[in-house]
C-alpha cells in the first residue's frame, strides 16, 4: 500500500470510528465526556483536599457548593462570550453556542466572588490561593476529557491537511459540511487534549513548592500560549468580531498580560514585606 493510499485508509478508518461512536444510548459522546470531565474535576478536588491537604470534610463540602455555583456562572459566561463573538455572523446578538474561555473566566470569577463573600458565614479556613491552585491542577483533566468529546462529536475541528495527522470526519459532521466529502482536517481537539493531559500530569507530580504555589498562574499562561498557537490550525467558525486574530487569541493575550500584572503585583508586595497572605497548604505527593 502506497503512502497516499495508507493515509486515505487511515482517514476512512477514523471516519468510520467517529460515525460509530458519536453517541451511546441516544446521548452524544460529547455530552457524556463533558459530564465525565466535570465529575473528574470535582472528584480530583475532593480526593486531594481530603487526602493530601487534610482539609476537613465540612469545608470541602462547602467548596464543592462554591464550585457548583461557579460552574453555573461559567456556563452563562460561556454562552455570553460566544454570542458576542458571533455578532457579525448572526447579524446581531443570538444565543447559539458556548466557548471554553467564557466558561473558564466566568467560572473562576464566580468561585472567587463566592469564596470572598461567604468565607466567614461558611467558616472557610483554607486560603483561597490553595483552592485556586488545586483547581488549576484539576481543570486540565476535565478540559482534556471535554476535548475528546469535541473530537467524537465533530466540533472544534481543524483546517484541511494532506499530512499524516489529518482526520476524515464522517458524513453529516460539521467538518463534512464545511469542507465537503473526502477532505481531511487537523484533529485540533486531540492536539489540545494531549497537551492538557501533559499539563495535568506535570501539576500532579511536580514537587517544587514555589512551582506549586504559582500553579494557577502557570496554568493560565500555559493554556493561553497553547490556545493561541492552536487557533492557527482551527478550521471551525469561532466568531468574526476581530479581523486579524480570533477571539480566543485576543483572550489568550489578555490572559497572559493579566498573569504578568498579577505576578508583578505579587512580587512587589513580597518585596515591601507584605508577604503573600495566609500561608498556603502544601499538596503532599
Amino acid at each position: 500500500m502506497g503512502r497516499r493510499a495508507a493515509l486515505r485508509h487511515s482517514g476512512l478508518c477514523a471516519a468510520f470510528f467517529l460515525s460509530m461512536y458519536n453517541s451511546f444510548f441516544g446521548i452524544s459522546t460529547y455530552t457524556l465526556l463533558v459530564a465525565v470531565g466535570i465529575a473528574a474535576l470535582f472528584l480530583t478536588v475532593v480526593l486531594i483536599a481530603l487526602n493530601r491537604l487534610r482539609v476537613p470534610a465540612g469545608e470541602v463540602g462547602n467548596i464543592l457548593f462554591l464550585m457548583a455555583a461557579g460552574l453555573g456562572i461559567g456556563y452563562f459566561f460561556s454562552a455570553l462570550f460566544d454570542a458576542v463573538f458571533k455578532i457579525p455572523e448572526n447579524s446581531g446578538f443570538k444565543w447559539s453556542g458556548i466557548t471554553f474561555y467564557g466558561g473558564l473566566i466566568g467560572g473562576l470569577l464566580g468561585f472567587v466572588a463566592g469564596y470572598l463573600l461567604l468565607k466567614k458565614p461558611l467558616k472557610l479556613k483554607t486560603p483561597l490561593t490553595t483552592w485556586l491552585n488545586l483547581l488549576a491542577l484539576s481543570i486540565p483533566l476535565a478540559h482534556c476529557l471535554g476535548r475528546i468529546g469535541c473530537f467524537l462529536g465533530g466540533c472544534c475541528y481543524g483546517r484541511p491537511t494532506d499530512g499524516p495527522f489529518g482526520v476524515l470526519f464522517p458524513q453529516n459532521s460539521p467538518a463534512y459540511f464545511e469542507y465537503g466529502p473526502g477532505v481531511k482536517v487537523f484533529p485540533t481537539q486531540l492536539f489540545e487534549a494531549a497537551a492538557l493531559l501533559v499539563l495535568f500530569a506535570v501539576f500532579l507530580f511536580v514537587k517544587n513548592e514555589k512551582f506549586n504555589r504559582n500553579r494557577i498562574y502557570i496554568y493560565l499562561v500555559s493554556y493561553a500560549v497553547l490556545r493561541f498557537a492552536l487557533e492557527f490550525l482551527r478550521g471551525d467558525e469561532r466568531g468574526g468580531l476581530f479581523v486579524v486574530l480570533s477571539p480566543a487569541q485576543i483572550l489568550s493575550i489578555a490572559l497572559a498580560l493579566f498573569v504578568i500584572v498579577a505576578l508583578t503585583v505579587k512580587e512587589a508586595r513580597r518585596r515591601r514585606g507584605g508577604g503573600e497572605g495566609k500561608k498556603e497548604l502544601k499538596i503532599e505527593n
